[in-house]
């Protein structure tokens, strides 16, 4: 009888601790999100620059950029360059494939290879950070609501919150080549 006591003890802990963690999990995503709206707001959305949120509650800027209109990776399997660095919201590197970016920040290391990603991006994500195969592959609503599709040649700036980025994952380079 001492056992069963026991037993139901602990499945009755075990069942109020998960149903706890499920919660907490919903609410500091939700945290987050609004964490990255203020940041936005703050420090990115301003008279001269403008960064669009997106469904997924990335936010997308538009830079600059030579794109060839006939070229569009949503509409194509493809592979795809991307050259990037990745900040947090300290503005801290966390990642990136410019030499001269790892100089400036102090992490240049002379066994790293820093060169652009070519990753394979067709009908479904196999190997890219979720908000970047967004970019490429849907619509993102740009100014005035317009709908745009990436095309080749083209450059934005990707906001995004863990669940699109990293998540719990954290960071890795699986080619043991990251910059």
């Amino acid at each position: 009888m001492r056992i069963l006591f026991k037993a139901v003890t602990v499945l009755i802990i075990a069942a109020a601790a998960f149903s706890c963690a499920k919660d907490d999990n919903v609410l500091s995503s939700n945290l987050e999100q609004m964490s990255l709206d203020a940041w936005v707001a703050k420090h990115i959305n301003s008279d001269d620059t403008v960064a669009f949120k997106q469904s997924n509650g990335m936010y997308v800027q538009f830079l600059p950029s030579e794109t060839v209109d006939s070229l569009v990776p949503a509409d194509t399997v493809v592979w795809v360059r991307l050259n990037y660095t990745g900040y947090t919201m300290n503005n801290d590197v966390y990642v990136t494939r410019y030499k001269e970016i790892a100089r400036q920040q102090g992490t240049y290391t002379p066994y790293t290879y820093y060169s652009p990603d070519y990753l394979y991006c067709g009908s479904k994500n196999s190997n890219m950070i979720e908000g970047q195969y967004y970019a490429i592959k849907k619509e993102l609503t740009g100014p005035d609501g317009k709908k745009i599709k990436l095309a080749q040649g083209s450059k934005v700036r990707l906001y995004m919150p863990s669940k699109v980025a990293f998540g719990s994952h954290g960071t890795s380079d699986e080619q043991g080549y990251g910059g």
